[in-house]
């Protein structure tokens, strides 16, 4: 007679002495089972990988396992996922510039850099062919760069850079130029994105002209790059 261990618990009938007399096959039941409980429980120091002294060969003293479903609080512990999005690991992330330079800005009017080169786009959320923009991928908070180089610009006058999500400005920087020539304009934030939304970088100049370009040609010099935080 075989034990159902560990499948199921065995039922095993109570003697009396005197009176009842152990049968060979109960005794080999009894056996059984107590070889299966050996075999899952193992020896000390076991190397078996099934076996509970090896899963909780780490739980020394005082120490306790942690559960699925528990609040524990973990110590010197180092969490190694490459699908987590908490962690940096992840491919939420993108970096676009501007191959050419992006001429005669109407002035006054926020005008979108149409990004096309991309320095890195791992899970290929940028558009850089038709919309040139971000889609965000994952509800969450992201970290967006914009840097906007303006050229052909006119002294004493404002140049903006604009973060726009659907649409809409959700973080402006701008600079004012004090000689002719080329002015930066940068801005940056942690803006909450949801799934779905689409994230662009748009360029104002209040020179007076419609001459004003965004330079091009460098990875280097107008560029955007986002990148998820945490969700």
């Amino acid at each position: 007679m075989a034990s159902e261990f560990p499948t199921s618990i065995d039922t095993l009938p109570d003697k009396t002495d005197g009176v009842d007399y152990p049968q060979a096959a109960e005794v080999n039941l009894l056996n059984d089972a107590v070889e299966k409980l050996e075999a899952k429980v193992g020896a000390d120091s076991s190397a078996v990988e099934t076996s509970h002294d090896y899963k909780l060969s780490g739980v020394t003293g005082s120490d306790v396992a942690v559960s699925k479903a528990g609040t524990e609080t973990l110590t010197n512990k180092t969490l190694n996922s490459s699908t987590n999005t908490n962690i940096p690991s992840h491919k939420y992330k993108a970096r676009v510039s501007l191959s050419a330079t992006q001429e005669n800005l109407v002035d006054g009017v926020y005008t979108k850099i149409t990004f096309d080169t991309e320095t890195y786009d791992p899970n290929s959320n940028f558009d850089a062919v038709t919309n040139n923009r971000y889609t965000v991928p994952v509800t969450g908070y992201y970290q967006v760069n914009g840097n906007i180089v303006f050229t052909n610009i006119v002294a004493d006058k404002l140049y903006t850079a604009a973060i726009y999500a659907d649409g809409a400005a959700v973080a402006i920087g701008f600079n004012t130029a004090s000689t002719v020539g080329s002015e930066v304009a940068n801005v940056s934030d942690v803006v909450y994105l949801t799934s779905g939304q689409v994230v662009e970088l748009y360029a104002r100049s209040s020179a007076g002209v419609n001459t004003v370009d965004v330079l091009g040609g460098a990875t280097t010099t107008t560029f955007m790059s986002i990148h998820l935080l945490s969700i």
